[in-house]
């Protein structure tokens, strides 16, 4: 190589490295803004603090989709899938205050379809008291969230019932640190004391920002469909836009999302069912000590329905070599309504009998959130559970 030729090669490298890089970056462009054409993307957006990990952002107007839906978005000053409510009670109405994850949020179909507007047609249908229904749902939480949002905005609207609602697939991993690890959530670990210790949202200002650029990417979205490598589900873990437990099958060869009901739980699991079920009772005391009623009700999953289970399962040659439990997450909640008092409603029987008499789905079939119907369907469901259970006359 000549002298000159020698002195040039360190720019001509740099030069087509940087024209590589452009032309990639420029294809990666042209690809968002078509697949933004043909495929629009969520524009919802979230805020975080470390005092209560997740809410959405306070006051937007977003679009939600997923599959089959596009849905428009709004939200209330507090950062609610909801109307505005005053701290101040309407002396004419009774409060029910909302707890759950992304069924009560409800960002799969319009606010006026979800379960609080659905829950106050039903009252009002019933002839039952005027009720205003206040919900904090919000996606991928679970108890040990619920109880955070409880503390710092719940109490406030001084409810009359306090309702929880227990997602049985997800929220027992929502709750865990160690299932669940996102760093945009607020946890709880039980010491050797059986005391708890909180553990603040440990999100960085970077992660949050390349979290919110990944999140209204169409390219990115479409990318995270079809990769499924170990390090790609690790680094989306790692920012909280997956679960830690999906990024492969464990060490027992189980799939994560089913361990849940496995009759011999690893020691993960049984940690699982040991902080859920405390911090359901930790949103019991809290509610009663501020004068609310509490009442919990378990929400199945598809499979649990409409009796999925083999197909759940297929392509795990272990799962048929050991023992299930598909009613346990139940009977943990059941324990804790009985030691307390609290009346326990689960959906499935009756969510399960009428789909084997109609044969229609309550979810939509790609993702086994509730359509509208399924909606519709457990808030007339709760409502006369709540009439029986006579919780109707703690409302007059």
């Amino acid at each position: 190589m000549e002298r000159s030729q020698r002195a040039h090669w360190p720019f001509t490298v740099a030069k087509r490295s940087a024209l590589v890089l452009f032309g990639l970056a420029l294809a990666c462009l042209l690809a968002e803004v078509a697949l933004r054409i043909l495929r629009p993307v969520s524009t919802v957006s979230y805020t975080y603090s470390p005092s209560h990990g997740a809410r959405l952002t306070p006051s937007q107007n977003s679009r939600f989709t997923h599959g089959s839906y596009i849905v428009p978005i709004t939200t209330n000053s507090q950062g609610f899938h909801d109307v505005e409510h005053s701290v101040h009670k309407d002396p004419s109405k009774k409060r029910l205050l909302l707890l759950g994850d992304s069924f009560v949020e409800a960002l799969h179909v319009p606010m006026d379809d979800g379960i609080s507007r659905q829950l106050e047609k039903a009252f009002a249908r019933k002839a039952m008291p005027p009720i205003e229904v206040i919900n904090l749902g919000i996606s991928g939480n679970g108890p040990s969230q619920y109880y955070r949002l409880l503390l710092e905005f719940g109490l406030t609207y001084s409810a009359d019932i306090v309702v929880v609602f227990v997602t049985l697939d997800n929220d027992f991993m929502n709750s865990a640190p160690a299932l669940s690890m996102s760093p945009y959530k607020t946890y709880y670990r039980l010491t050797a004391d059986d005391s708890l210790e909180f553990q603040p949202a440990r999100a960085t200002p970077y992660s949050l920002a390349l979290k919110q650029t990944l999140r209204l990417s169409a390219f990115f979205t479409l990318l995270r469909g079809s990769v499924r490598t170990g390090i790609f589900e690790k680094w989306m873990a790692s920012l909280g836009l997956a679960s830690h437990t999906d990024r492969d099958s464990s060490e027992i060869g189980i799939p994560p999302s089913l361990q849940l009901y496995l009759r011999d739980r690893p020691k993960q699991w049984e940690e699982a069912y040991r902080i859920t079920t405390r911090m359901v009772r930790e949103i019991v005391r809290a509610s009663r000590e501020a004068g609310s009623s509490v009442a919990i009700v378990t929400i199945p999953g598809v499979a649990a329905i409409e009796d999925r289970w083999v197909e759940q399962m297929a392509g795990c040659a272990r799962c048929l070599e050991v023992e299930w439990d598909y009613h346990a997450p139940e009977q943990a909640i059941d324990g804790v309504g009985r030691e307390l008092g609290v009346p326990v409603l689960h959906l499935r029987p009756a969510f399960q009998d009428q789909y084997r008499r109609s044969r229609t789905s309550f979810s939509f079939p790609h993702d086994g959130h509730w359509n509208s119907r399924g909606h519709a369907f457990a808030a007339e469901i709760i409502v006369d559970w709540m009439r029986a259970e006579e919780m109707y006359s703690s409302l007059n």
